[in-house]
């Protein structure tokens, strides 16, 4: 940071309701009269969006020892389309008995795929899932993930080798 000291950074993101793509805004001026005739104009959202950058602000004020912080608005965020695969792992929980294993147990596992142009580029088991497998059988998180990524990069390599004649790449 400033003359080569070391910092912290943080990162404080916000929306209010009235950004958020799946409902309507809850605040929109108007100015309506009441019975009386009085007028009441209700906060509009860039009044709304000041009243919760200024309570960010305090907050971030009084809870370090910054004197100043630097405020960028508009941060836009691309994504990639994205869908669910739901793989199956399995887990054996027991040694081998007689060459069989006493207690086999099959997983499901969602795992996200993001595609750019009908691509795959890159697929991420979900957590909570991996999750409940690595606590009930007492195998590693990380192990479970890399078991469920595996398995579905597998699956979907099929498909995709099942319903794509060529498979064109261009970025």
């Amino acid at each position: 940071m400033k003359k080569g000291r070391p910092a912290h950074t943080l990162y404080c993101l916000c929306r209010t309701n009235m950004d958020h793509p799946h409902h309507s805004p809850p605040f929109v001026t108007t100015i309506d009269e009441n019975q009386q005739g009085e007028k009441h104009e209700s906060p509009s959202s860039s009044k709304l969006q000041q009243l919760v950058e200024n309570k960010l602000l305090e907050i971030i004020f009084r809870e370090t020892t910054t004197l100043g912080i630097r405020i960028h608005r508009n941060i836009e965020r691309a994504s990639l389309v994205r869908s669910f695969h739901k793989t199956y792992i399995v887990v054996s929980n027991t040694t081998h008995v007689n060459g069989f294993d006493e207690d086999v147990r099959k997983y499901e596992i969602n795992v996200k795929v993001g595609y750019l142009r009908n691509d795959i580029v890159t697929m991420k088991p979900e957590f909570e899932d991996c999750r409940k497998v690595a606590e009930e059988t007492g195998l590693s998180l990380r192990y479970i993930s890399d078991m469920a990524y595996s398995r579905a990069k597998l699956e979907l390599k099929q498909v995709n080798s099942d319903t794509t004649a060529v498979n064109v790449r261009v970025l």
